[in-house]
């Protein structure tokens, strides 16, 4: 008669509770991301991922092992290593992480953005035309040329550095953004032209497009006078009003993909409405490349990004957006979550010689 093991029956009732820990985090975040995937497909794919994976350690560790037989020794290892990166290293614990940070984080960043948003259209909803109006952001205009003007001198003189180097096609790049262009292009000058002559042409083309920039504000003002934007500020504000008074009553459950893409939409409208008058707007800080790309891509509000798991995890490694909100933490947990359902299934369903 053959003894019970405990030790394998308790191995494997600890695996399938961290599995299922995974498992749904993991299920969570492709719901975020996909929320017109039905739930129930999301949870089969991410039980499936997590037992492959688990399996993947498995073939490891046993073709590690050299007390057991192992037919394909190194093409077990091989094996498993790949699946060990395809279904956890890509899916499971990017996933995982994903779910952990954004339940901890999404009430701040829900609250931020419509902060952020009511502010600015609370500016276009008071804007009026004023007799100083045209001459502050005209000389605005203007300073901030020739503050950019003078960068790109510096640059095209500068003797270290020869040529049009990257930081002076950055500094085409802020101009194209100063004066809402999608790109200005590098002047094509003779191999024969001094630098002060590269400077000159650079100057006429930039005081031209400043010059055109300078009419567009004028006749834009003039616009806006007829208020067409402020009616459709006022609705957004009374649209987020009503988020926030659902989210604080409990109407609105964030957890929910489906209620946080309806609240996500309605930030959403009110981004492309700051957008298309921004030039009303006054932002600060690096605000205006959020509701207003540089690059001519459709604005994504700070929700939708953390509601993708790719944008989490984009901005996390080429940016500091998320430095100070812990996310590297929920990564270790991420980790240690899926790590000990490795462990405990790898003693449930270890080979020993006894099984043989």
């Amino acid at each position: 008669m053959t003894n019970f093991n405990f030790g394998r029956f308790f191995s494997i009732l600890l695996f399938l509770a961290f599995a299922g820990i995974s498992a749904w985090a993991t299920a969570e975040s492709f719901h975020l991301s996909l929320d017109t995937w039905p739930k129930v497909l999301c949870w089969v794919m991410a039980a499936g991922f997590m037992v492959v994976a688990s399996i993947g350690t498995k073939l490891i560790v046993d073709s590690l092992n050299q007390n057991i037989d192992v037919d394909n020794r190194g093409w077990q290892l091989v094996g498993g290593i790949i699946l060990l990166i395809a279904f956890w290293i890509v899916c499971s614990m990017p996933t995982n992480t994903h779910t952990f940070f954004y339940r901890s984080d999404i009430h701040r960043v829900v609250n931020d953005d419509i902060a952020t948003t009511e502010a600015y259209l609370q500016q276009l909803e008071r804007f009026t035309v004023n007799a100083n109006y045209k001459t502050e952001k005209i000389n605005h205009l203007k300073e901030q040329v020739e503050l950019k003007l003078g960068e790109l001198e510096g640059e095209i003189r500068n003797e270290a550095n020869p040529g049009f180097g990257t930081k002076s096609k950055q500094i085409l790049r802020e101009f194209a953004s100063l004066l809402d262009m999608p790109k200005m292009e590098q002047l094509s000058v003779g191999q024969n032209a001094s630098r002060q002559q590269v400077i000159d042409a650079y100057r006429s083309k930039i005081y031209a497009l400043r010059d055109a920039k300078i009419r567009e504000i004028q006749n834009e003002t003039e616009a806006a006078e007829s208020s067409l934007f402020k009616n459709k500020a006022k609705e957004h504000l009374a649209e987020l009003r009503n988020v926030r008074i659902a989210i604080d009553t409990g109407a609105v459950d964030l957890n929910i993909a489906e209620q946080v893409a309806a609240v996500e939409k309605v930030i959403d409208r009110a981004y492309k409405t700051i957008g298309a008058y921004s030039e009303f707007v006054n932002f600060k800080g690096h605000d205006k490349e959020i509701y207003v790309p540089s690059d001519g891509k459709e604005a994504i509000t700070k929700v939708k990004s953390t509601i993708s798991v790719y944008n989490v995890w984009k901005d996390m490694l080429t940016t500091n957006k998320y430095e100070g909100h812990g996310l590297w933490f929920w990564v270790v947990m991420a980790i240690l979550v899926d790590v000990a359902a490795f462990i405990f299934f790898d003693i449930a369903f270890a080979r020993r010689e006894d099984d043989i």
